[in-house]
């Protein structure tokens, strides 16, 4: 079912055998509590840090008829989900863990390279936007936490302002772009319906002057 983890639990909630090879002593202690307060035996859906790492968790009793152990499968919080959640909300997606003494756990689909600050998520209010400045550029961003027992999980969703403007700075520069030209084609013709509307008045005006100094050769144009 290819899933990222695969924990296997008597009972009583002990692991007996995990894909992570060994648990956390925090990390058992935390699947036998969910054992525990699951008496009538149902499947348990939900999200929980495992060592520092966000899952969802899924935990279904092993029947044979009566319950013999319990089995833990886990799918990772990870990079490659939140490129999958990308690409379909058309934004950049975060899952941001972590208690407030441990370091962050920051599963996103922003490259590398490009890595955003996310301290101030922590202190941003949730389901709201805000801006969180990055270099040169301005990331509008949203948070807002998933229900988790056991630690801090959050999902982060960000835009670059920059490239979510760029199409409409497109269409500006193109409108000053098409304005400019027209003012300067309009431009042209005025000068040259100027010129050929005023002409025919400065030779009648020259005529004119040559006359009144007594030069009664010119031609008069019509």
């Amino acid at each position: 079912i290819n899933a990222d983890l695969v924990i296997v639990l008597n009972p009583d909630g002990q692991s007996v055998a995990s894909t992570l090879g060994s648990l956390s002593v925090k990390a058992r202690g935390a699947l036998k509590d969910l054992i525990a307060g699951d008496p009538d035996g149902d499947i348990l859906q939900l999200y929980r840090l495992i060592d520092g790492r966000p899952y969802q968790l899924v935990l279904a009793p092993v029947l044979a008829p009566e319950p013999i152990g319990w089995t833990a499968m886990g799918f990772a919080l990870d990079d490659g989900v939140a490129a999958d959640m990308s690409r379909l909300l058309g934004v950049d997606v975060s899952f941001v863990a972590g208690g407030e003494a441990e370091p962050a756990y920051v599963a996103t689909s922003v490259n590398r390279q490009e890595r955003r600050p996310f301290v101030a998520i922590s202190s941003a209010p949730n389901a709201t936007p805000f801006i969180i400045t990055a270099g040169n550029d301005k990331i509008l961003t949203w948070s807002d936490p998933i229900r988790s027992a056991n630690g801090h999980l959050t999902l982060v969703l960000q835009r670059s302002l920059t490239s979510a403007l760029r199409p409409y700075n497109d269409v500006r520069d193109s409108m000053f772009a098409i304005g400019a030209l027209l003012l300067a084609v309009a431009s042209v013709l005025a000068i040259l319906l100027a010129r050929s509307t005023t002409k025919p008045i400065e030779e009648l005006t020259k005529a004119a002057e040559r006359l009144e100094a007594g030069d009664y050769s010119v031609e008069v144009p019509p």
